[in-house]
């Protein structure tokens, strides 16, 4: 044990983490059995109310706050931290999570404490406790601080746990105590973690880089502890869905095929999980997700603009590896959905119309279509940076240039073209007017729809998802 917890007058050390993301987040969920194990009393709220969040901080007054945050959801985490010092100055508040790992600097927030970068969930308990004890920082694994002088400290990168097996399943009982993930009709699963692709709108290089050398980056759990925490998860709370939430689960047939099969042998739930169009194009890989009962495969398409597609965003994929997946999936049967990105810098109005054309081509149903968004730190946001010599945010700037608005308004009518010629045809002619509120129903309208249809839920929990992530009243 370490001086804080060795003491027999010391009661167990207590953290509390918040959240206002109503997702289920496989990094917190992660951490908490390693701390329980080591003997720290755990609590897990989650709330966008400042009221309600002072109020969880009381009843349970802990040693340490902790918030894991998204880049975006960062913004909001920070400001809980600087309410949470003001009204309990003597607690102790940490970050961690992609945002962290990415941008360490955020340590030198004054509302933080400590902050802890990249996997850390085996170590995680000895990093804090040797932090709380006065530890040197630069020795202790994953930690970034803030030093007297306002230069940053950062530990060493634990290395990566190579076998994900011997990790203790997430804990989902904290988070299920909540009604809302208890009676979800779907429950997600993270199996992997680490995918092969550098992308140029994605941090995965980044991550790469921090981690050479440090252990395997792709790694994935056996079928058999898969189809034990499934088994598990449907006995406690119940499921009609399983959604895999990883990166890619199709890159190693061998895995795939025993996976898949153990799950419906044993957990027999229907399951969604994203792919890439190369794995897709295998009809192997899709008779093997078929005849295992997938309800729905997810897969980038991005831009129906190949050259962007292989130049922009470093993804080496031709139209006709899509063309062959979109194939397969309609011999097999099996329902797709498409990542589609529309702004893309500089991107026209007929390069928007070419991501429509080719998702129609592929006959696709359903479809995430998002506006691009540089982050920074990623090739595509520093490309952007350097390219117009200005700084990238973490939220979009409103654009003025015409061309560009009117990809932004097409991206609101992109399910009615992926599915209709006349669609098309009605989107490109709608881009050209000012008419935001019409182009938003539109769009959420759709979205909806998608969304619903690929997570195989009601519109009650659809819509009270929308409402407790929009609203700070809960």
């Amino acid at each position: 044990g370490t001086a804080m917890t060795s003491h027999p007058s010391h009661p167990k050390p207590r953290i509390l983490f918040v959240d206002g993301l109503w997702v289920e987040k496989f990094g917190i969920m992660s951490l908490i059995p390693h701390l329980q194990r080591a003997g720290w009393e755990v609590d897990y709220r989650l709330t966008r109310n400042p009221r309600r969040f002072l109020n969880f901080v009381a009843s349970f007054n802990p040693h340490v706050l902790a918030f894991s945050a998204t880049t975006g959801y960062h913004t909001k985490a920070l400001q809980f931290a600087a309410l949470a010092k003001e009204h309990f100055p003597h607690i102790k508040t940490i970050m961690g999570g992609p945002h962290v790992t990415y941008f360490p600097e955020v340590a030198h927030e004054p509302s933080l404490n400590a902050a802890f970068r990249g996997e850390c969930d085996p170590f995680f308990p000895q990093s804090l406790s040797q932090w709380l004890d006065g530890h040197p920082p630069e020795k202790i694994f994953n930690l970034v601080t803030s030093s007297a002088d306002g230069s940053l400290v950062q530990g060493p990168l634990a290395p990566l746990p190579e076998d994900l097996d011997a990790l203790p399943l997430p804990d989902r009982q904290l988070l299920y105590r909540h009604r809302f993930f208890k009676n979800a009709p779907f429950k997600a699963f993270m199996v992997s973690r680490g995918c092969p692709y550098n992308c140029a709108f994605c941090f995965n290089h980044k991550l790469k880089e921090m981690y050479r050398g440090k252990g395997t980056f792709v790694r994935m759990r056996s079928p058999e502890s898969v189809a034990r925490e499934g088994k598990d998860v449907l006995q406690k709370y119940g499921m009609k869905l399983a959604s895999f939430e990883d990166d890619l689960l199709t890159g190693n047939k061998q895995w795939l095929e025993a996976f898949a099969t153990r799950w419906k042998r044993e957990v027999g739930v229907p399951y969604n999980l994203n792919a890439t169009a190369r794995d897709l194009a295998d009809p192997e890989i899709v008779r093997i997700l078929k005849e295992t009962g997938v309800w729905c495969v997810a897969f980038g398409v991005e831009t129906g603009n190949e050259q962007r597609r292989k130049t922009l965003l470093n993804k080496p994929l031709s139209n006709d590896l899509i063309r062959q997946a979109g194939h397969n999936l309609n011999r097999f049967g099996v329902k797709f959905m498409t990542y589609n990105m529309f702004a893309l810098p500089n991107e026209s109005v007929d390069e928007a119309r070419e991501t429509l054309r080719l998702n129609r081509e592929i006959g696709t149903r359903l479809a995430r279509y998002t506006l691009f968004e540089p982050y920074p730190g990623t090739q595509m946001g520093d490309q952007i940076a350097h390219s117009h010599n200005t700084e990238v945010h973490f939220n979009r700037k409103e654009t003025t240039e015409a061309t560009r608005k009117r990809v932004e308004r097409i991206q609101k009518y992109a399910m009615l073209g992926m599915r209709w010629k006349l669609g098309e045809e009605i989107a490109v002619q709608a881009s050209r007017l000012p008419l935001e509120p019409l182009h938003d129903l539109v769009f959420w309208s759709t979205y909806f729809n998608v969304v619903r249809r690929y997570m195989k839920t009601g519109v009650k929990h659809l819509a009270e998802l929308g409402f407790r992530s929009l609203t700070n009243r809960i």
